[in-house]
């Protein structure tokens, strides 16, 4: 994770999905002073986005919800120059809703109400 190139990968879900579970391992080199996305999840519009990034100022996972424009912060630094496992579960619903962001295994973020 460093410079200002992306690499990315995508794939469609059929309409009507309301849940994700997705998962990836990242290699974090060094530090900067701005986040770093390192998953996304939106709809084909890109108008609902749900993002995990490393905080450049905490250097944590955390996660971004685009609709209520909110980042939650995690609990656990991601170490530089280490492999980390990275896993997002969303379910998307106005009243019951839930994000949980793992980092190594270890749920880090844990909302609800998600929509």
């Amino acid at each position: 994770m460093t410079g200002s190139g992306s690499a990315y990968r995508y794939t469609t879900v059929s309409g009507g999905t309301t849940t994700i579970m997705a998962r990836e391992y990242v290699y974090v080199t060094s530090e900067g002073a701005n986040w770093g996305n390192l998953l996304r999840v939106s709809d084909t519009a890109d108008s609902v986005e749900f993002d995990l990034f490393r905080d450049g100022s905490t250097g944590k996972l955390s996660a971004w919800n685009s609709v209520m424009s909110g980042s939650y912060t995690g609990s656990t630094v991601m170490s530089t120059g280490a492999w980390h496992e990275i896993e997002l579960d969303l379910t998307v619903n106005a009243s019951t809703g839930t994000l949980n962001a793992y980092l190594d295994g270890t749920n880090v973020v844990s909302q609800t109400n998600i929509n």
